[in-house]
């Protein structure tokens, strides 16, 4: 695998100075934003009316009963020796929220078979500092993916502290891309993976330095945390697009209709497939849960994306 970065110093700065200044904040002046899911009371009232009404331990089942979804793509420019190629993604975990996922997961993962397996942010749950370690709960996720193929990727979502997941997520054998590409090889062929740190709260995901590599790429695969990035990927001349944050809603009306969404993009983008122009792409529902651990009309996944040359 061969490794591009941007410039890797600068981005860090600007991601470490806003965790210090942003901390747990709520409103974004500046961009005209109100983080929802940064008002802790607002969650902690929620779960004592459910818990009152009886609801809290049906929709703590719903949030441990993850699903396997499999999504086919078919794409033109995908190289002969990547047809075929299956990549597991894992999105928001929150692991410290549902504990018991250190164990349902890789049972999961035991049952489909995959060459890549990607993590697409928010591996805590916690928005703000905190010095709670969740190591032992991600290991065996993690040498689950690691069983594959090729090593496992991830990228930072908007939970997930730079220097922590660096220092520790990382040395458990995960390779965290912070705006950088990878080029995965099978033999002759080759395809661009490239990870982008948070877009929709600390906003240091930028494409713009890596503009002359991704430029002389064939087939490219954007991993970010959130969907709200879709134009710029487009622009790029990205094939694929893997995100999640959204959770598709978490706690949905009937007929699966998200109430929230965290997320500054069209709500077309925001659960499941879509597409823009000629840029494909699938935002998870959520393999964990966040603000509260629950789930309603909108169960958690992994995902197995198959893809496939058109002929």
């Amino acid at each position: 695998m061969i490794v591009r970065r941007e410039t890797e110093n600068g981005r860090r700065e600007s991601r470490l100075e806003k965790e210090k200044r942003c901390g747990s904040g709520v409103v974004d002046l500046k961009n005209r934003t109100l983080y929802v899911e940064n008002i802790p009371f607002i969650y902690d009232f929620f779960k004592k009316l459910l818990k009152v009404s009886g609801l809290y331990k049906r929709w703590y089942a719903n949030a441990l009963d993850v699903k396997i979804r499999h999504e086919c793509w078919k794409f033109a420019d995908l190289p002969a020796g990547f047809n075929g190629f299956r990549i597991l993604q894992i999105s928001d975990l929150h692991i410290d929220a549902l504990p018991e996922l250190s164990e349902i997961i890789p049972a999961l993962m035991r049952q489909v078979d995959f060459e890549l397996c990607v993590f697409t942010g928010d591996f805590r749950f916690e928005i703000h500092c905190t010095t709670q370690r969740i190591d032992d709960l991600l290991k065996p996720i993690i040498t689950a993916a690691n069983q594959a193929e090729f090593p496992a990727i991830g990228i930072l979502g908007n939970h997930d502290y730079l220097e922590y997941t660096l220092e520790n997520v990382a040395d458990m054998g995960l390779k965290i891309l912070f705006n950088e590409s990878i080029e995965l090889k099978r033999g002759n062929d080759k395809i661009l993976i490239t990870g982008l740190d948070d877009v929709h709260y600390y906003r240091t995901g930028r494409l713009f330095e890596q503009r002359e590599f991704i430029a002389k790429a064939g087939y490219k695969l954007l991993l970010i945390h959130s969907p709200e990035y879709y134009r710029e990927a487009a622009l790029y001349g990205y094939d694929l697009y893997l995100c999640g944050h959204t959770h598709g809603g978490q706690l949905c009306l009937p007929g699966s209709i998200p109430v929230i969404t965290n997320s500054r993009s069209p709500r077309k983008y925001n659960r499941g497939r879509w597409q823009y122009k000629k840029l494909k792409g699938y935002t998870s529902l959520g393999t964990g849960s966040s603000g509260i651990p629950l789930r309603w009309n909108c169960p958690p996944e992994i995902v197995v994306h198959h893809l496939e040359r058109k002929k």
